[in-house]
């Protein structure tokens, strides 16, 4: 950018920054809209992983700190009710080397981020592309304490139906790996 436009844009930000806040009518708490800028030459290519990282509410974080926060289980000390048993914590650690042993293996670019502003310690997430070039992201189920009794609840994988129009025959299967591998 040449200096001239700077000091115009510079001149401009300090005259209208005022005005730039816009109040959403229903959101008495605070609700507000701040338009921005992005310099692409200073915060790369807009999206929104990058969006979240210059706003402060994700941190880069190492593939093997998010498996093992995942297999100690560190939410559950927000539910005391909760009681696994070895076995069941052994078969749950276990899925989740695997998975990410698959996911190391077969992803490419593999990143962990955590979120800054969320205080469960599963408020982490894994994505990676794939040889077709789709991104797949991996994040755990947070459990959440409810007042049903436990023999009322039904529990199934979620199934949802991914159109192969949309995804390449290799990001199916892979996708039926991941859900073979954690069910």
């Amino acid at each position: 950018m040449h200096t001239e436009t700077e000091r115009i844009f510079g001149s401009l930000q300090v005259l209208v920054e005022p005005y730039l806040t816009v109040r959403l009518p229903g959101h008495e708490d605070g609700g507000t809209i701040v338009p921005f800028v992005w310099d692409v030459s200073e915060q790369g290519e807009f999206n929104i992983i990058n969006l979240c990282l210059a706003n402060g509410w994700l941190q880069f974080t190492d593939v093997d700190i998010i498996i093992k926060s995942w297999q100690e289980l560190e939410y559950l000390e927000f539910f005391p009710k909760i009681n696994l048993s070895l076995l069941e914590k052994n078969i749950r650690n276990n899925k989740l080397a695997a998975l990410f042993q698959f996911l190391q293996t077969n992803l490419q670019e593999l990143e962990s981020f955590r979120f800054k502003k969320v205080y469960y310690p599963t408020s982490s997430f894994v994505i990676g592309r794939t040889e077709e070039g789709n991104w797949i992201c991996i994040c755990p189920t947070v459990y959440t304490e409810t007042g049903i009794p436990q023999e009322l609840i039904s529990r199934s994988s979620l199934s949802r139906s991914t159109s192969s129009q949309l995804y390449g025959q290799n990001t199916l299967n892979f996708i039926s790996q991941i859900e073979a591998i954690t069910s």
